[in-house]
């Protein structure tokens, strides 16, 4: 009857209302609980037997929230699971509108009756009647369930605030470490370490002098380092400042910094490879004319040569891409050979000059300063006079001395008519 269809929908209202409710107290209460593990985790630090507890007690109890709150109203507003029936159903409503108490309890009782006189079906019909025109369903009010909402409300302002003011940290850390339960977690240091050099980079063959402080609660008085498995203490230089010198690293150093069994992350010192010359010679080659044989200089770009001798620079080098020869006026590149650079050229005036290395790290990063003198070739030179007359020699002659600074090869006489030099021989 019209009756039993009001039941079933009070029913299904009435349940709706239990599922909404449900909702707020499963988030809200669920959520307080989370809060709640998640603040004894971040002040207790439990060892991992005490977290996997912490753990499978949360899950046990968000499980029974779930269960309590949101699952049974599901399954009974679905028929999944017994509910109440109509009887109980009728004294909720009962309790809501008095004056129809007795009369729906009435009609329940005689329609489950077996009898079906005439005078009981009239009798029903008439109950029936009487009911048909109250609203059952406004037994039910939704709007009752706004008295719980500060229960939700709590935690999701509380969650509000952390993040907004930047420690949403306290919570995701916490959190992390009652998921992973399983893990060692290590509560935080009194302090920590903070290195104060800029970066940790330094060229090949430089020292590296370390930096570092702490910053905390506590004070170190010592600091140790360790470098490839060995430990060196830090020299102190003011409270809670350490420093310590890497001596010209050649290839990158790892290390780590100790104090009161505090320990920083490992760091790596970056050692940048820089250019060097491994040989270094200059082969001289002379001018002809000076019948002398070539010679070699190892070691060192100064020199003293004759005017007009072809310098020749070899060198071999390592991590090097580039080697420039600059002087005041002028650069040549080297000619690059495998790792030989080489460069040739005919010096005719003292000169001051430059070997300038680089590579892709580094921009002339040697800059080796050397001389060249230059001895200049003089003109050869003659003194002539004529033979005095005591000489009685009845012919004429001419005495003379000529000299050059590196020796003559040739002398020549040559004699013409007066005025006429196109007659000389």
């Amino acid at each position: 009857t019209a009756i039993y269809l009001k039941l079933e929908t009070f029913i299904k209202k009435y349940y709706t209302n239990e599922l909404i409710r449900g909702t707020i107290f499963f988030l809200g209460l669920g959520l307080l609980y989370f809060l709640f593990t998640i603040f004894i985790e971040y002040f207790l630090w439990l060892k991992p037997m005490g977290r996997t507890f912490l753990f499978w007690i949360f899950i046990v109890v968000e499980f029974y929230l779930l269960l309590r709150f949101i699952l049974f109203p599901i399954f009974k507003l679905f028929k999944l699971q017994k509910g109440i029936d109509y009887q109980e159903a009728s004294k909720i409503i009962g309790n809501h509108f008095t004056e129809v108490s007795d009369k729906l309890t009435n009609f329940l009782q005689l329609s489950n009756d077996e009898n079906h006189s005439e005078l009981l079906l009239a009798s029903i019909e008439q109950k029936g009647h009487d009911l048909q025109p109250i609203p059952f369903g406004n037994a039910i009010n939704f709007n009752k369930n706004r008295r719980f909402l500060p229960l939700l409300l709590l935690p999701i302002l509380f969650f509000t605030f952390f993040y907004l003011s930047g420690n949403s940290s306290i919570l995701s850390q916490s959190f992390n470490r009652v998921v992973h339960y399983k893990e060692q977690f290590l509560p935080p240091a009194p302090f920590q370490f903070v290195i104060l050099n800029d970066n940790l980079q330094i060229e090949q063959n430089k020292d590296f002098v370390l930096r570092i402080k702490s910053e905390g609660k506590i004070v170190p008085e010592n600091a140790m380092i360790f470098i490839d498995g060995a430990s060196y203490f830090m020299e102190s230089i003011k409270s809670g400042e350490f420093e310590f010198k890497i001596t010209k690293p050649i290839e990158n150093v790892s290390f780590h910094v100790e104090a009161n069994e505090v320990s920083s992350p490992d760091y790596e010192l970056k050692v940048i490879t820089v250019p060097s010359i491994a040989n270094f010679e200059m082969q001289l080659n002379f001018p002809s004319y000076l019948n002398k044989k070539s010679e070699t200089i190892k070691g060192t770009g100064n020199t003293i040569i004759p005017e007009g001798t072809k310098v020749t620079w070899k060198m071999t080098t390592k991590a090097t891409d580039n080697v420039e020869w600059k002087s005041l006026n002028s650069e040549f590149p080297f000619q690059k050979l495998d790792e030989n650079f080489v460069l040739s050229k005919n010096i005719m005036q003292n000169t001051d000059y430059q070997i300038l290395t680089s590579n892709k790290k580094v921009q002339h990063y040697e800059k080796l300063n050397y001389q060249i003198s230059v001895i200049k070739d003089q003109f050869p030179t003659i003194k002539v006079e004529t033979a005095p007359d005591s000489l009685n020699a009845g012919n004429n002659y001419v005495l003379g001395q000529i000299s050059d600074d590196y020796g003559l090869s040739k002398l020549q006489v040559v004699y013409y008519e007066k005025d006429r030099p196109q007659t000389q021989k």
